[in-house]
């Protein structure tokens, strides 16, 4: 709002002066009480209705009390029955005789009345001059009150609160305060600045209350005069407006809506009717007036008061407009000031006025600054078109809001300050005669110069996101920019904007405005006599298709060599570059060849330039092209002589690379550096450099232009495929399209040297047993040496061991491997192989499967061991490398082979009983006590090949050990012969014996059985023990043995009854061939040797005893090929309970069924 006096358009706050004095205190007392200051004298967000608690004043500095009173004495030092100095009845006066209001009136209350002054005074260690401290308080103060204004006091004191406190006592005593208010009290201390702190809040508190006071008084009086009658001094100034009634209502209304602003900074809602009002009164005026104003025959006088109404009229719109915003009514406030526009511009377009333009262009100016200070939630509110800032007839477009009248509101700050500069878009001179701003604008040239401030704070005001809408609309200011200096004949400051508008302007999609920018740039350094600028634009434009040039002037002197460096961002040659490796692999590691490949493309065309001047002969020349990688590396590619191909490789030479591109040919040029990776980690290309020269030979006179292309490379642009160019073997080049693998084209990684190394396994089985340490021989192969050349410091085999359990990773099984002897897991170092030049290495590989003993494992586990051999090295720069070379599956069994063990009952002896009778004693018998009962039975275990290992021959079993243990305490277990073997069945005899008398009921057995086993063709054993099983027997239970001798179809059937109790038990024993018959059978007893029938009467077995049945008997059978034949069933009952007794087999031939006893024949 620079065309305006700052104390029209200052946002109002009440006043508050201060006299501070020196000093830290003073320092810090200031630096506090600026946190109550308004932040922009346009614009404070404390203004927003009832958003901020906050307080904020508008603090003046004095240097004295003096100085502050002289200026509040100024406005109130008048003679009895006088006006004012501000007043129009007074006739020295500025108003005097038809003025509203003047400047000096608003400069009253905003910088020379305040309604509070706060002075430092300070308390010295003398008491002796407390009386005199508070004779000149009290004065102050009673100074002050006299124009109703609040004096507050702050003592600065050395001492210490102790010692002051009496003092202050009697100061308050003296000035007449009651409480601390007007009288604050500051000890410089060590914390000093958090008592100013404390202070200043205290004392900012305080003063609301006197600030409401005084402008509420101020006011009050304001509205008496109302009722007061004035006499007109003589006048004696030619004019035609003469002071009436509604001049001075106007002035008194005007007064009421600025104290009001200045009773209530928070919330001035209250003073926009007041300020409506009078922007009415005052328009009002002006258009009644408007025939003195525009008259021929007007006086000095009226123009002024012409000027002075118009300002007024000016500052109340900006004064209602932002009261609008203040109340969150964006809208409205946007509608308010467009209103003022139209009112204005009607009036001055009724009466044929000059300057309109301008003056619009003024008060798009000071819209736009005010909405750039607005805060973002307001101007956000205002974008988002919610129903409580716009009506709903409305449209949101981008930067404004349409209406259905037809109005347009924008709501962004640099639209505004465009509609402000397009204002000023076709002037003359005629536009300068602006009688309000006549003062700024003198001609044509002043408000071009506007025009340009306006288009630059149209650029300070895009938003910061960036947009491809706003970038484009900052290149059209620019331009225009540009073009008003080129108007303003600031030939320089044109040229330099047109650049930047043209390094804005490098995309395809801008080349036609580009060449346009260029075309101005040559036209504006052609008019500043810059040859040199024009060359090097002209020389731009022969990268544009189909460039028009017949704007440009063809006289073009060239006297002399000359050697132009080109600055310009418009590329002449395309660059594109790639890395990969020369076998097109996608891994690349130390010792590969790494292919970086330079396109280019050339984009100048020198038959543009050739056109543009006329007899002349352009040539295109690269001189050269660096190549900058990572860690400063570069590599400088020269050329000479002609192009010799396309397509060419090189290797460089140190820091240098030699090719011939002497002259750069249309067909384009394919650069190939061929570089063998020497370290691991990042390679990749930083930056292109091409140097180009266009040689221009003219008249027998020659210019260069030289210029330097850098083509940065941006790493984080990633695409999914880049092209690479490949030369044919029939020379011809194509292009192949190569997977990016997540990377820039332009940067590629360096794995360390792959050492290679092969494995073979002498044996490899398909199984491994837990429980069993494997060995065999692996034969490692070392096609390739050369350790010391590839730089590592270390190479090292390794086993990686994992069990599945379907394809799960276990822990319930370890894995033990390890080479030769070797501890566990433990690498092996290969790096003097490499070095020796060995081509084999032979190695012992062991493993061994282990289960923690809580762990159980079930037999239908599908698990699996997968060894996965992997080969580590250490390069020079300590990176450590890992691959996998080769895996062993085994599965893993948890036992070679299965096995069953049993425990049947069998005959002691072939002539002893396992029962003796205790009622036959032998002769040679000396105890006569009761014989102890003998049990005799057989422990069996059967291995069940479920594997087929011993099938296949893969192992073999070494030995078994049965094992067998009474857990009966009473009862012993004693072997009786050594182990048979009968097809992978494994039985051992044992006894059973009471320790004491025959009172054990019954027996538990405990059996297991551990075997030893080897795979073949190895010499290690190993061994598994199955797990216990327990046995029950009877011991005293009645019960029949069975025991079959079978010759052909001829069987002796022997039925043993056991007694083992001390009881005499009788039997009825009969034997049955029904079953046997049901099924084909036939049994045949007719035998001389048979003594016993086949159904008896009674048959008492005495305690301890055995009764022995014998038959013999010849079966025929239906079914001859019948492998099981079905036995005779005795059938023993006990008389005395009613039960049949159990029948046991005595051998394995012979099987218990539900249908009866078979035998297998």
């Amino acid at each position: 709002m620079e065309f305006y006096d700052p104390v029209f358009t200052r946002q109002l706050a009440p006043l508050v002066k201060f006299a501070l004095g020196t000093g830290l205190a003073a320092e810090f007392l200031e630096k506090y009480l600026d946190r109550a200051q308004l932040v922009n004298p346009i614009w404070d967000n404390v203004i927003l209705k009832n958003r901020s608690l906050a307080t904020k004043f508008c603090i003046r500095y004095a240097e004295s009390e003096q100085s502050i009173e002289s200026k509040v004495a100024a406005h109130n030092s008048k003679a009895a029955d006088t006006h004012s100095s501000i007043s129009p009845f007074n006739s020295e006066s500025d108003l005097f005789p038809s003025g509203v209001i003047s400047k000096e009136w608003f400069g009253k209350y905003a910088d020379d009345v305040p309604f509070a002054v706060v002075c430092a005074y300070a308390l010295g260690a003398d008491q002796g001059s407390d009386n005199e401290l508070a004779e000149a308080l009290a004065n102050n103060r009673r100074k002050y009150l006299a124009y109703n204004i609040r004096f507050v006091a702050i003592l600065v004191s050395h001492g210490t609160e102790d010692d002051v406190l009496d003092r202050l006592s009697h100061l308050r005593h003296v000035l007449g305060l009651a409480n601390l208010s007007n009288l604050f009290f500051l000890l410089e201390a060590e914390d000093l600045e958090s008592h100013c702190e404390l202070l200043v809040s205290s004392l900012l508190t305080s003063l609301k209350s006197s600030a409401t006071y005084f402008y509420s008084d101020t006011t009050h009086r304001v509205k008496q005069r109302f009722n007061k009658y004035y006499t007109m001094p003589r006048s004696h100034v030619r004019t035609s407006i003469e002071l009436s009634p509604k001049i001075l209502e106007t002035r008194n209304t005007i007064k009421q809506g600025i104290l009001l602003q200045l009773m209530h900074p928070h919330n001035i809602e209250a003073s926009l009717p007041l300020l409506e009002q009078a922007y009415t009164n005052l328009f009002e005026l002006i258009v009644s007036n408007s025939a003195h104003f525009f008259s021929k025959s007007r006086t000095p006088h009226d123009q002024k008061v012409y000027v002075q109404w118009r300002t007024l009229l000016d500052v109340i719109a900006i004064h209602i407009v932002r009261g609008k915003f203040s109340i969150e009514e964006p809208v409205t406030a946007m509608k308010r000031q467009r209103k003022h526009v139209e009112t204005v511009e009607a009036f001055l377009t009724e009466n044929t006025q000059p300057g309109i333009k301008v003056w619009k262009a003024i008060q798009d100016h000071r819209l736009a600054e005010l909405m750039s200070l607005l805060p973002d939630s307001l101007m956000q509110e205002l974008r988002s078109a919610s129903p409580k800032n716009r009506n709903k007839d409305s449209i949101e477009y981008s930067g404004g809001l349409l209406f259905s009248d037809g109005s347009v509101v924008a709501t962004s700050p640099h639209l505004v300050y465009k509609r402000a500069a397009s204002w000023l878009h076709a002037i003359n001179l005629g536009d300068a005669h602006c009688k309000v701003f006549g003062h700024s604008f003198t001609d044509v040239a002043s408000i071009l110069s506007y025009k340009v401030r306006l288009l630059e704070h149209t650029i300070k005001a895009l938003p910061i996101a960036d947009s491809i809408p706003n970038a484009s609309f900052e290149i059209f200011m620019l331009i225009e920019i540009a073009d008003s200096c080129v108007g303003l004949k600031a030939y320089k400051k044109a040229i330099d904007t047109y650049k930047v508008a043209q390094s804005k302007l490098l995309t395809q999609n801008w080349a036609s405005i580009h060449q346009m920018v260029s075309k101005k740039i040559i036209v504006a350094a052609n008019l500043l006599d810059d040859s040199h600028t024009a060359l090097a634009q002209l020389a731009c434009l022969s990268v544009s298709r189909d460039p028009v040039l017949n704007s440009l002037s063809n006289d073009w002197r060239i006297s002399e060599d000359l050697t132009i460096n080109l600055e310009s961002e418009v590329s002449f040659v395309n660059v594109d570059c790639c890395l990969f490796n020369q076998t097109f692999d996608h891994e690349i590691r130390v010792s590969d060849t790494v292919i970086t490949q330079v396109r280019l493309n050339r984009l100048f065309d020198p038959t543009v330039l050739a056109r543009a001047i006329p007899g002349s002969k352009v040539t295109l020349t690269i001189n050269y092209i660096d190549i900058r990688y990572d860690s400063d590396r570069l590599v400088r590619c020269k050329g000479s002589g002609d192009q010799a191909g396309m397509f060419q490789n090189a290797a460089p030479d140190g820091d240098e690379a030699h090719f011939n591109f002497g002259s750069f040919g249309e067909v384009g040029l394919i650069l190939q550096l061929r570089q063998t990776a020497s370290t691991s980690g990042w390679y990749l290309v930083d930056e292109i450099v091409v140097s180009l020269t266009v040689n221009v030979e003219v008249d027998g006179n020659s210019f260069q232009l030289r210029k330097e292309e850098r083509t940065a490379v941006d790493h984080q642009r990633i695409k999914q495929t880049f092209d690479v160019a490949v030369r044919e073997k029939n020379g011809e080049v194509k292009t192949k399209r190569k997977d990016s693998q997540g990377r820039n084209s332009c940067k590629v990684f360096v794995k360390p040297y792959r050492p290679h190394l092969g494995i073979e396994i002498d044996s490899k089985p398909q199984s491994i047993i837990i429980g069993e340490k494997f060995e065999t021989s692996i034969v490692l192969s070392i096609p390739e040496t050369g350790g010391k050349e590839i730089g590592c410091k270390s190479v090292r085999v390794l086993m990686e061991p994992i069990i599945y359990d379907d394809m799960i990773e276990t822990k319930d099984l370890h894995a033990q491997v390890n080479f030769d002897t070797f501890k566990d897991d433990e690498p092996m170092e290969l790096l003097d192989a490499y070095h020796m030049e060995q081509t084999e290495r032979k190695h012992k590989l062991n493993v061994r499967l282990t289960k923690s003993p809580s762990s159980q494992i079930p037999e239908d586990a599908n698990l699996k061991l997968v060894l996965y051999f992997k080969l580590t090295s250490v390069d020079v720069n300590g990176e450590v490398s890992e691959f996998d070379i080769a895996q062993l599956t085994m599965r893993v069994l948890e036992r070679p082979f299965s096995q069953i063990i049993s425990i049947s009952p069998r005959l002691h002896t072939e002539n002893t009983s396992s029962i003796p009778n205790p009622f036959v004693l032998d002769s040679s018998t000396e105890r006569h006590s009761m014989p102890l009962i003998l049990r005799s039975w057989l422990l069996q275990s059967q291995v069940h090949d479920k594997y087929k290992l011993l099938q296949q021959g893969t192992i073999l079993i070494s030995s078994v050990e049965l094992q067998i243990r009474s857990a009966t305490p009473e009862i012993s277990v004693t072997w009786v012969n050594d182990m048979t073997v009968n097809d992978q069945n494994y039985a051992r005899k044992f006894v059973t014996a009471a320790k004491h008398r025959p009172t054990t009921t019954k027996v538990n057995l405990i059996a297991t059985a551990k075997y030893t086993y080897k795979r073949v063709g190895l010499s290690t054993e190993s061994s598994f023990e199955t797990d216990e099983k327990e046995f029950i027997f009877q011991l005293q239970d009645p019960r029949v043995l069975l025991y079959v001798e079978r010759q052909d179809e001829n069987v002796h059937l022997s039925y043993i009854i056991e007694n083992p109790t001390s009881r005499i038990f009788t039997y009825a024993p009969t034997l049955t061939t029904d079953k046997a018959m049901s099924r084909g059978i036939l049994w045949d007893f007719e035998d001389v040797r048979n003594e016993s029938p086949l159904k008896q009467a009674i048959i008492p077995v005495l305690p301890f005893s055995q009764h022995k049945l014998e038959y013999y008997a010849r079966y025929s059978a239906e079914e001859r090929d019948s492998d099981s034949i079905e036995l005779p069933h005795l059938q023993v009952q006990d008389m005395q309970f009613k039960v049949n007794l159990p029948t046991v087999t005595l051998q394995r031939k012979i099987k218990v069924t539900e249908s009866g006893l078979v035998m297998n024949v």
